[in-house]
């Protein structure tokens, strides 16, 4: 941390808020629900590798829960529409949802 991270605080002072800021966004919304749900664990993994423990254990299972449940998010969020048109697009047929049949 000295030799990466408190020579750069300003650009993680930047980057953390809009993390967190996306990750909530991208679970309200419904939009890429298990992206945003991954990248909320990787960033509570960090917060509780770096020091801190108030309710980040917690939040590391709930975000577990989430990510084992994602999978099904595409039924009634954003993703609903969002990832058909994306595959679509594309033509990927990594981006399945749990609709389609």
């Amino acid at each position: 941390m000295e030799g990466a991270v408190i020579p750069n605080a300003d650009f993680f002072n930047f980057l953390v808020p809009w993390g967190e800021f996306l990750v909530g966004m991208g679970l309200l919304l419904g939009t890429f629900t298990t992206f945003a749900a991954l990248m909320g664990v990787i960033m509570n993994f960090a917060f509780m590798f770096s020091g801190t423990t108030s309710t980040n254990p917690m939040m590391v299972i709930l975000g577990m829960l989430i990510l084992i449940a994602g999978y099904n998010a595409a039924k009634i969020g954003l993703d609903h529409w969002v990832i058909p048109y994306l595959r679509k697009a594309t033509n990927l047929r990594s981006l399945k949802t749990a609709y389609d049949h």
